[in-house]
């Protein structure tokens, strides 16, 4: 992923969505070989390799691919800012459903969190959102503004889909946001959709501890040791 962030297949280019490899059950038939080509910049020399493309599990091809060799496979998306024109499109094209998982959420005021959660059961969840398949896009601003808004936040991860941590937001005036994409994707779902997914995660939920997207130390570094750094934070 590293090496080649960029490949191109079937005259479509592909970016590389992570730089984490992901596991064998997330990938489907075989797509075909791509010649992948990289540019090493410390010996100033240009490097080659065949690519395996496979398809990811149960995505388009045309959205999504898995290319990689015997080392291991990284999701690859299409370079398109292009939106599906409704939300039953968007949950075909990636499969969703089962690509996507329901689990851990916070609750929001704006941007005052009210706690964390984890959710016991998301299938009540997506058979609301499998019946908002005629939602549009919201295409009035590129990013969802949370500012005056009360919503939850679910933690999205997944192997197919090559993200780690990311969010899908649902806001109590009936919106449906995520940044699991190239860009932020918004669909109007509707007040009584969003009103009966939140209403089902606050009352199917039990109280978590906060996970950080990643642990850090905010600080200088002043000495490395025998098996250990010295940070003045």
């Amino acid at each position: 992923g590293e090496k080649y962030h960029t490949i191109s297949f079937q005259d479509r280019t592909y970016s590389v969505k992570s730089f984490r490899t992901i596991p064998q059950e997330s990938l489907e038939d075989i797509l075909g070989t791509c010649e992948a080509s990289g540019f090493d910049s410390y010996t100033n020399q240009n490097y080659s390799e065949t690519l395996e493309i496979r398809k990811l599990n149960g995505i388009s091809e045309e959205k999504m691919i898995a290319a990689g060799n015997a080392n291991g496979f990284h999701v690859y998306q299409l370079d398109d800012t292009s939106k599906p024109e409704t939300f039953g499109e968007l949950l075909a094209l990636y499969s969703l459903a089962e690509n996507l998982e329901f689990s851990s959420f916070t609750q929001y005021e704006g941007y005052k969190e009210n706690g964390h959660f984890t959710l016991n059961d998301d299938a009540y969840l997506w058979q609301i959102l499998s019946d908002c398949r005629d939602a549009k896009p919201d295409n009035t601003a590129e990013s969802f503004d949370r500012s005056e808004r009360n919503y939850l936040s679910f933690t999205a991860t997944s192997d197919a889909l090559g993200v780690y941590k990311r969010v899908v937001y649902i806001s109590e005036d009936g919106y449906f946001a995520t940044n699991i994409f190239n860009s932020s994707y918004i669909y109007f779902i509707g007040e009584d959709a969003a009103g009966k997914i939140i209403r089902y995660a606050e009352n199917n939920s039990t109280e978590a501890e906060f996970s950080p997207y990643a642990f850090t130390i905010a600080g200088t570094l002043t000495e490395i040791g025998d098996n250990y750094v010295l940070i003045d934070d």
